[in-house]
């Protein structure tokens, strides 16, 4: 699982015992997750060799495992169907084809301020 947000047990935690107990983490970890969540909400989980309570709610499930995550290269360039990377000419700057025009979205929403256009 992935955590959503930092994790503080100190702070956090109403739990006096929370520090020996619970684990702390930071918003991106990849935490590996045992047997099923307990009535409070919480999980047995391991996050850099230490095991402890980690709450549920600040978790989202990830098809990411520590042991199938692997870096990407620095080395990486876009590339069409049949291996050639995507490039555009300057002969082809103002042209519009069907498959260039990106339809709208839906995850903007009308009248929002931060997809306005300007009027030139």
């Amino acid at each position: 699982m992935v955590a959503k947000f930092d994790y503080d047990s100190r702070q956090l935690s109403p739990n006096v015992d929370a520090e020996q107990v619970e684990l702390s983490f930071r918003q991106g970890d990849i935490i590996t997750v045992y047997g099923e969540m307990d009535d409070d909400g919480f999980y047995m989980g391991e996050l850099n060799g230490l095991r402890g309570l980690v709450p549920s709610n600040f978790l989202q499930t990830s098809s990411v495992t520590p042991t199938t995550a692997k870096p990407m290269s620095k080395k990486s360039t876009a590339a069409a169907p049949g291996g050639k990377p995507l490039t555009k000419k300057s002969s082809d700057v103002g042209k519009s084809s069907a498959q260039n025009v990106r339809k709208s979205s839906a995850a903007v929403k009308k009248g929002d301020s931060s997809s306005k256009v300007r009027k030139g």
